[in-house]
Parts: C-alpha cells; structure tokens; sequence
C-alpha cells in the first residue's frame, strides 16, 4: 500500500527530519510546495542520513533504487524508496520527465539540428526513458558538500531565481518568512540552463556563456566549457576554475552578464587573460558576447514561425538568456 503524506512526514520527522508548516501544490516545475498556514514561517531540514548521493541510487524496473552496497541504512532505504515511488518519481516525476525529453525530440528538425550544433546539446533533443530518469535526477538534485545529492521532500521546493540559497550546515535546510513563496536558488544556472534542467523559463540574474573554442589574433586558444562552479577565488571573490596552459585558457564555464555586479563579468576575464599574458582582452571577450547573442537571435528566428509545445518556453528562456547578459557593463578591476 503506497504511503499517505501525513505518514511520510511522520517517517520523515522520525529519522530525524523536519517539515514544518509545509502542504502539497503545483509549481511551474511540476512541483511545489506551501505554507499550511500563510502566517506563518516554513522551515524544511534533512540531516545527512537524509541526503542521499546520485551515485547511490539507480532505475530499477522504473522504479528509484538505492543501489546494492551504498552504505545507508534500512530505515533510511525504506524510506528512500516509498517517498519517491508514492510522491516523486513515481508521483507524477516520471510523466514530467518524459513529457520534457519527448517534447525537446518533438521539436522542428532544424530547431534541434541549431541546438545540437550551437548549443552543445547534441543528443539532449532524443526521446527514450533513460534520457528522461537522468533529466529526473538533474532536475531534482542539490549539491551538499560539493556532492551530487537527492533530499527527499526538499526537492519537492521550486527554483526560484530570487529566492535564497539553501543552508548547508549539518545537512540541507530550507527556511522562509511568512511573506515569502517556498522557493529556494538551488544554483546558479543561468536563464538557459535554468530551462534545460527544470524544464521552464526563469529569469535567471546571471548569465554563462554557450560552450565554445577558437582561437584569437594572438594565437591563444580559448575553452569554455559547461561546469557551472565557484571553486576558485580571486581575492575574496569566488569564481569559476579556469586554467592556464601555454597559449590555451581554460574555463569550466564563463559568466558574461550579472544584474548585481554588472563590471564582474568583464573583470574576472580580464584578469585571468592577463595572468595568461594575452593582449586585447577586451575584444576577445566582446567576440565572446557576440558569437552568444548570434546563437541566441539565432534561435529565436528558427523558432519564429513556430507555436506549442516547448516553442513559447524556449522563447521565454532565450529572450531571459540576452536580458541577463545585458547586465555586462563596465569592468572591475581585481
């Protein structure tokens, strides 16, 4: 017999969970939830023996499984595995995901064939259960101690772009004030990515650039990639790791628009171009900018002639992609 809600709280808060003043609804992202009562604050905490690594669980029989030797317990397993087939993948999470994969398959062939060459997204636009349980995963996951990792009842909080961060202290914690939504900022992603991975529009503050190599007039070869991070500093300031090697720079991923710190953008290319001892890094980064605007009219004139489906949230998504990156003004120095 599948569990009831007021019975997997109950299990929740048993095994050291807490889940107050929280009630079931439907987010833009398929999920949601709300305060019971609109006066009061919410509060949401799983411990780390409720946080479960990606690595540990695996698609059985299309059913959520913690995989044979993960080292968590029983109590925990059972309670991994009722909660996600009675209210998450099981619960609608599977319908959603498949209804995304197979509707990015379903787009206008040269809608998927400019995605695959411009966008790094080649294979993404295919149908097929395994693509749609690993978009699942994507879309529902946190990172906790710079981990890959499922909370059960947490993911059930929609991404906001305005919305706080999640605690990280002694497990995953989501708290609001009685005048705010239940959302929280899982990371940042980017309008774009935003849509890739929960599958709607969001007008995302910041903006990374589409994955790109070329080479400038100064024979210097730059790589961005995809691996959205902040694991590298430059004074105080967290950034994204980047690579100098010989006449290449790497970065895992580059920001190219910030409606906080609009002169960040421009500045961490600057200094990390300087270290390389490149010249005119101002306009190798405005090619950079304009190779991003290209793809993203691009698109949007593919998409033109086109309604339903994923057409309206596509639009959305690339005409929040160019807002945010207009947010690049100016250059801070560091």
């Amino acid at each position: 017999m599948a569990w009831s809600w007021d019975f997997m709280l109950q299990v929740f808060r048993s095994l050291g969970g807490k889940a107050d003043n929280i009630a079931r609804t439907n987010g833009p992202g398929g999920r949601g939830l709300v305060a019971l009562d609109p006066g009061k604050s919410v509060l949401l905490h799983a411990p780390p023996n409720l946080i479960f690594p990606v690595g540990d669980v695996e698609f059985v029989q299309s059913h959520l499984r913690i995989r044979n030797g993960a080292k968590i317990g029983n109590a925990e397993k059972t309670f991994f595995e009722n909660y996600y087939d009675a209210f998450s993948w099981g619960s609608g999470g599977r319908a959603e995901s498949v209804a995304f994969i197979n509707a990015l398959a379903e787009l206008p062939a040269e809608v998927r064939a400019l995605l695959s060459a411009d966008f790094g997204l080649a294979g993404l636009a295919e149908g097929g259960d395994a693509r749609a349980e690993q978009w699942f995963l994507r879309s529902r996951r946190f990172r906790w101690r710079d981990v890959a990792v499922l909370v059960p009842v947490l993911e059930l909080v929609d991404h906001g772009a305005d919305a706080n961060p999640y605690g990280e202290e002694n497990g995953v914690t989501i708290a609001t004030d009685p005048s705010e939504d239940i959302l929280v900022l899982r990371s940042k992603v980017g309008p774009f990515g935003a849509f890739l991975r929960f599958g709607f529009a969001s007008p995302e503050r910041v903006a990374f650039s589409l994955p790109m190599t070329f080479g400038t007039e100064g024979g210097c070869e730059i790589v961005i990639g995809q691996n959205i991070n902040t694991n590298s500093t430059m004074g105080s300031l967290p950034v994204p790791d980047y690579e100098v090697d010989g006449a290449a720079v790497r970065f895992s991923c580059l920001m190219i628009g910030n409606a906080r710190l609009p002169r960040v953008s421009r500045g961490i290319f600057y200094r990390v171009m300087k270290e390389a001892g490149q010249p005119n890094p101002e306009q190798v980064f405005d090619v950079i900018l304009h190779k991003n605007r290209l793809a993203f009219l691009g698109l949007l004139e593919a998409i033109e002639p086109y309604e339903g489906g994923l057409i309206p949230a596509l639009r959305k998504a690339a005409r929040h992609q160019l807002e945010a990156m207009s947010w690049c003004i100016g250059a801070r120095e560091l």
